[in-house]
């Protein structure tokens, strides 16, 4: 029933059934991480919790209402649970929807995060402006063994998930089972792309032209030098 009613909603919303493409980088080198269901099962006891609270205290309105046979108590009760069991029912439908749209593909160049199916958003992160990859982990998930992994990136790093105030942006890759491992692995594509010289040549060229320039100077004073030696010489 999910998966029929899940096709029909994003056909509708003309949202992508299939995974996004991967993003610049080797084919061979491309990697999709997704969302434990480790998330998806923490966040189903969460709503659980929360309309237990909601539902619970209705139930006995409702039985007395048709113990003491007024059916004006009986249906308004009754209305009110239909209401909230009706919104769990939607609810639980957005949170498996949330986490079935959650994609992490990794290449030996970039990474892609694309999430969400009314609004769909999609960040795109070159190595060449990562500053930073950690780990976060949270109570609840040190107990059910989630982490979440964090992108930060230097400005002008393409469209991100959320803009830091030092003009540079982050990305989140939520409900990681094996945190560590996709941080080292993204740590470990960051450095041979980085070895290899890959996104930076500008910088290198700056670097080469700056030191060619140094060159000249040194050599011009230095031929200063020996004329001025050569004419105190003379003198």
């Amino acid at each position: 029933m999910y998966s029929l009613v899940r096709a029909l909603l994003l056909r509708l919303l003309r949202a992508p059934l299939d995974p996004p493409e991967a993003p610049a980088g080797s084919p061979d080198s491309v990697e999709v991480f997704r969302a434990s269901k480790r998330l998806l099962t923490v966040r189903m006891i969460g709503l659980c919790v929360a309309m237990g609270f909601v539902v619970l205290p209705m139930l006995p309105a409702f039985i007395i209402g048709i113990a003491s046979e007024e059916p004006a108590a009986a249906i308004g009760s009754g209305l009110v649970l239909f209401a909230l069991l009706t919104l769990s029912v939607v609810r639980w439908f957005l949170i498996r929807l949330d986490w079935d749209m959650r994609y992490y593909i990794v290449t030996d160049r970039s990474m892609r995060i694309r999430q969400g199916a009314l609004i769909i958003r999609e960040s795109t992160f070159t190595f060449a402006n990562v500053q930073n990859v950690s780990v976060q982990q949270g109570p609840i998930d040190r107990l059910v063994g989630i982490s979440n992994v964090r992108i930060d990136t230097a400005g002008g790093g393409g469209a991100a998930q959320g803009q830091q105030a030092g003009g540079g942006h982050q990305g989140v890759l939520v409900g990681i089972e094996n945190a560590p491992v996709v941080r080292d692995r993204i740590l470990a594509l960051l450095r041979a792309y980085r070895d290899a010289g890959l996104g930076d040549s500008d910088d290198k060229g700056a670097a080469k032209t700056l030191s060619s320039k140094h060159t000249e100077l040194l050599q011009q004073i230095r031929d200063e030098l020996r004329g001025a030696r050569g004419t105190l010489a003379a003198r």
